[in-house]
């Protein structure tokens, strides 16, 4: 749910280092959802991984972001 989503993003902004902001860069690329609503810190982190996270097949409770995944080019609506 969103809780799941600000608590990652919440790890997310927490992480410091060299490889921590290239994440975050390669995060806050991707897609969020609503081009129209400016948002900003927090708040476009929980709104990336609201769009772009899978949930776990194995765990429903967990969900993961695929960085390269949520880059494919894709159609949510049914198209057969």
């Amino acid at each position: 749910g969103e809780n799941q989503y600000e608590d990652m993003a919440r790890e997310c902004l927490q992480r410091q280092g060299r490889a921590a902001q290239n994440l975050k860069d390669e995060v806050v690329a991707l897609s969020r959802g609503d081009p129209h609503r400016t948002r900003r810190g927090k708040d476009l982190l929980v709104a990336i991984l609201a769009n772009n996270c899978f949930q776990c097949d194995r765990d429903p409770d967990h969900c993961a972001l695929f960085v390269a995944a949520s880059r494919f080019n894709h159609s949510c609506c049914p198209n057969a």
